[in-house]
């Protein structure tokens, strides 16, 4: 019995249809582009949420400071804003960089002429998050006024707050912390013009290994259904 064989054809017109295809995609990347760019600005946000960008770990807020904690900066701001008290997750260390979620819902994608896509976020503050660097704050004397009157109470004595405390162990128990426990860390504010920090470097930008294995893989698919596949 004869050998019939197998075979398979393909025509030049089916060859030149598929590379006009991937020409075609190759010089109108954007769809390709809003892909990966989406692919980076989830990395980004994950950040903030797992509190590290692939295996760079984050530091917690004031991560030499002994218990009860107080992110000073950030209680300093809400003084500032008008508060009487700070907010009530200034006394975490944990999450960092994260208030009302401002920065972390800042960062999306653009498209830069034909064949780039940036993301990131246009606060005038975020590189000093991504990099490190220092902050400085004004403190007026209306500001002394209300963490005066935070410490103590009309009548002079110290007073007591119930917060929730992370601690270093992260332990979010809830309880009283007597207001006085946090005059060392405060008190020195009434003495300044001006609260000088250095940032510790949070990154949320850059390449993990996820993020380049997702865009290896969302390239393989988008040509795979440009052609037809």
């Amino acid at each position: 019995m004869a050998n019939q064989g197998a075979s398979i054809q393909i025509t030049i017109n089916e060859i030149l249809k598929k590379t006009e295809q991937l020409k075609s995609e190759i010089e109108r990347p954007w769809a390709l582009l809003k892909k990966i760019g989406a692919l980076g600005v989830e990395t980004s946000q994950r950040a903030f949420q797992e509190q590290r960008l692939g295996t760079i770990e984050w530091p917690e807020r004031y991560p030499n400071m002994s218990d009860p904690i107080i992110n000073i900066a950030g209680a300093l701001s809400d003084f500032s804003s008008g508060r009487n008290a700070p907010k009530p997750n200034r006394f975490q260390s944990r999450p960092a960089l994260v208030d009302e979620g401002t920065l972390w819902k800042s960062i999306t994608q653009r498209l830069i002429g034909n064949s780039e896509v940036a993301w990131g976020s246009n606060k005038d503050y975020a590189l000093t998050h991504q990099e490190g660097g220092q902050s400085i704050q004004p403190i007026s004397e209306e500001t002394k006024e209300r963490i005066k009157g935070w410490l103590f109470t009309a009548e002079g004595k110290e007073s007591k707050k119930k917060v929730t405390t992370h601690g270093r162990e992260g332990n979010g128990e809830t309880h009283k912390v007597a207001r006085n426990l946090y005059k060392n860390k405060l008190m020195h504010l009434l003495r300044k013009s001006n609260l000088v920090t250095n940032i510790a470097a949070r990154p949320y930008l850059g390449f993990t290994d996820e993020l380049v294995g997702d865009i290896r893989s969302t390239i393989q698919e988008h040509f795979k259904k440009v052609q037809g596949k």
